[in-house]
């Protein structure tokens, strides 16, 4: 579980029958957070937890299932930033990241689930997932309205809109954008006889 947040899919894969469960966030209290609450739903046992970037971070083993919720928001380079994330114009820095760690990290049959964001845009999402032998389809969508945090970038993400197929919605004066669930896995190999 990447990007554990308080661990609420760490429980729901470990109450739904996963052997073991390994949440990452950077940050140390989310990790906390989800250790927390497996103990409290009576999962520890099958539950560990690091605080870890996912930039320098190299997979230990290969995993069945991936699942991730990764910061997706575009940052103006001139913009004076006071976080640990690097400046991400477009705001794919993390996504794409965790792509390309998919040869390593994902077993050959294995299958990652992951929520992207409509301003960020589906179509490098999937010429890179391509490159790498990869397909994703949407398995689910939700609108979400924007929080302050969307709000204060949304200049920049005019700017990315306007380079590329992100997109948001409007809803009266509502600002509203989809969050898609990508279901991830390699693609299979054509036999020499079809």
């Amino acid at each position: 579980d990447i990007g554990c947040g308080t661990g609420l899919l760490t429980i729901a894969l470990a109450r739904n029958g996963a052997a073991h469960v390994h949440a990452i966030d950077i940050d140390q209290a989310a990790v906390k957070n989800t250790l927390t609450n497996a103990f409290r739903n009576g999962v520890a046992e099958r539950v560990t937890g690091a605080a870890q970037d996912l930039y320098p971070g190299v997979p230990e083993e290969r995993y069945d299932l991936i699942v991730a919720s990764l910061y997706q928001t575009p940052v103006d380079p001139m913009e004076q930033v006071t976080t640990h994330r690097p400046l991400d114009y477009w705001g794919r820095n993390l996504l794409d990241h965790l792509i390309k760690m998919l040869p390593e990290a994902l077993a050959d049959d294995g299958t990652a689930y992951v929520m992207q964001l409509s301003i960020i845009g589906q179509k490098r999402t999937a010429e890179l997932l391509d490159r790498l032998g990869y397909q994703a389809r949407g398995v689910d969508f939700a609108f979400f309205e924007f929080s302050d945090l969307f709000t204060s970038k949304s200049e920049q993400i005019v700017r990315v809109e306007a380079h590329s197929d992100a997109y948001h919605l409007t809803f009266w004066q509502t600002d509203v954008m989809v969050a898609y669930l990508l279901e991830i896995t390699r693609k299979r190999k054509e036999s020499p006889n079809t």
